[in-house]
């Protein structure tokens, strides 16, 4: 897994206080997504993520895929590389790093 290209949650906080336009994949379920996410990211769970499909609408822009701790990233971009696709960084530590950080989270209305 030392050929993925990986960024830190501080790093990824970096770019998008830059106000960096990020394609940011979050792979965990429906609901975990909806209880708290980072603004910006898209929601596709690993196990209905079609890559190839996703890569016919997104093929020129670099993924960056978070999970709940960095397993399922690590996973997804493996398939994508499988599929020629490397411009795949994993956030590192996932969802559970930016939380420890203190960084901003979206929650559905009604969640804290």
């Amino acid at each position: 897994m030392d050929s993925f290209r990986r960024t830190t949650s501080d790093q990824l906080r970096e770019k998008l206080n830059r106000g960096e336009r990020l394609l940011m994949v979050d792979l965990r379920n429906r609901d975990e997504y909806e209880h708290e996410h980072i603004a910006g990211s898209i929601n596709i769970p690993v196990d209905t993520l079609d890559i190839e499909r996703f890569l016919r609408t997104h093929d020129d822009t670099a993924i960056y895929l978070i999970c709940n701790s960095g397993k399922n990233a690590y996973i997804a971009a493996s398939k994508f590389f499988d599929c020629g696709f490397f411009e795949v960084i994993v956030i590192a530590g996932g969802i559970l790093s930016w939380r420890v950080l203190g960084y901003p989270l979206v929650h559905q209305t009604g969640n804290k």
